[in-house]
C-alpha cells in the first residue's frame, strides 16, 4: 500500500520544493529591488539611468576606460574576492561618476551591497555625529561594511583635508583594505601626485594596490555643453 502512494508523495514534494525556491528567488528580487531603490535615492535620480552604453565614448583613450570596466563588471566575482579596486582620475565633468554609477548598476542587480560617499557628504556625516550618542567607530562601520564603497573625489570641495578627515579616511580605507573589501575611487585630479598631495601617501597607496587605475583626461562634457 505505501508503494502505491509513493509516486504521490513524491509529486506533492517536488511541488513543495518548487515552491520555496520560488519563493526565496522572489524574496532575493524583493531584496535586490529594496536595496538598489535605496542605492539610487542616495545618488540621486540623474545617474540611475547610467550605463556604459550611454556613455558618449568617442575617443580611443574613452573606448579603452570602457572596455577595461566592463571587463571588470564581467569578472565582478573575482573582482570582489581579489578585494580589487577601481581609481579613476581626470578633471572635473569628465563622467567618473557615469562610469561608476554604470557599473554599481551591476552590481546591485548581483545583489551586492553598495555605499557611495562624496568627501563634502562623507564629512558632513561625521560633522553631524558630534554630540550624538553614536560614537565615531560607528560610524566609520557605514562604511566598512558594504561589499562595495564608491569614493567620489573624497576631498573636500574647498582647502585640504583636515588632519581629522586625514585620520578618518584612513581608518575607513584601511579597514577595507584589510578586510579585502574593494573602493570604487573617483578624483578631480590630473595625475597620481596630485592625488597624493591631496590625501597622503599612505591612503593612495591603499588604494591603487592591485587597483584597476584609469586615466579619464579628456574634455569635460559639461564644459562641452556650454
Amino acid at each position: 500500500m505505501a508503494r502505491m502512494f509513493a509516486p504521490e508523495a513524491i509529486a506533492r514534494a517536488e511541488v513543495g520544493e518548487r515552491e520555496q525556491s520560488e519563493q526565496a528567488a522572489q524574496e532575493r528580487r524583493n531584496r535586490v529591488f529594496t536595496a538598489a531603490r535605496a542605492f539610487w535615492v542616495e545618488r540621486g535620480r540623474r545617474y540611475k539611468g547610467c550605463s556604459f552604453d550611454n556613455y558618449l565614448a568617442d575617443t580611443i583613450e574613452q573606448r579603452h576606460v570602457i572596455a577595461r570596466l566592463k571587463k571588470y563588471a564581467a569578472e565582478l566575482d573575482r573582482m570582489l574576492e581579489l578585494g580589487t579596486g577601481i581609481v579613476l582620475l581626470g578633471p572635473a565633468g569628465t563622467g567618473k561618476d557615469h562610469l561608476l554609477a554604470a557599473l554599481a548598476a551591476h552590481a546591485l542587480a548581483a545583489g551586492l551591497s553598495v555605499k557611495w560617499t562624496s568627501g563634502a557628504k562623507l564629512w558632513c556625516r561625521f560633522r553631524d555625529n558630534i554630540g550624538s550618542d553614536r560614537s565615531e567607530s560607528g560610524v566609520i562601520s557605514e562604511y566598512v561594511q558594504p561589499q562595495i564603497l564608491i569614493l567620489s573625489d573624497p576631498v573636500p570641495v574647498i582647502g585640504d583635508l583636515s588632519p581629522f578627515q586625514c585620520a578618518t579616511l584612513y581608518q575607513i580605507v584601511d579597514a577595507r583594505y584589510n578586510d579585502c573589501k574593494p573602493i570604487w575611487a573617483a578624483f578631480n585630479a590630473s595625475d597620481a601626485q596630485e592625488v597624493e598631495r591631496a590625501i597622503g601617501v599612505p591612503i593612495l597607496d591603499r588604494l591603487r594596490d592591485g587597483a584597476v587605475s584609469l586615466a579619464c583626461n579628456w574634455r569635460s562634457f559639461r564644459r562641452a555643453l556650454k
